[in-house]
């Protein structure tokens, strides 16, 4: 399922080839908002590990909480999900 170039990238477009991206040597980081929503219409693969954040809604947590899997958890694949907003909060 290929976009033309000349078609605007849609999100379920893009979730779809992220999908295939998934296996159990990956770790799905999503921060709050559109990116935990989209997120949580993964089909999660055993081993696949999935990490959020919605007891206190805040933003800007994932990008240090990616950053700190990464280090903790070398031979996994850290697929983080970040808005724009997140790295905009000091």
């Amino acid at each position: 399922m290929r976009c033309a170039p000349t078609e605007p990238l849609r999100v379920n477009v893009l979730f779809q080839h992220i999908q295939k991206m998934l296996s159990s040597q990956t770790a799905v980081i999503a921060e709050t908002g559109d990116s935990w929503f989209n997120c949580q219409k993964l089909k999660l693969p055993s081993g696949c590990r999935y990490e959020f954040q919605m007891q206190y809604g805040s933003i800007g947590w994932s990008v240090g909480a990616t950053l700190g899997y990464a280090r903790a958890a070398p031979t996994k694949r850290v697929i983080a999900f970040i808005g724009d907003g997140s790295f905009q909060v000091p």
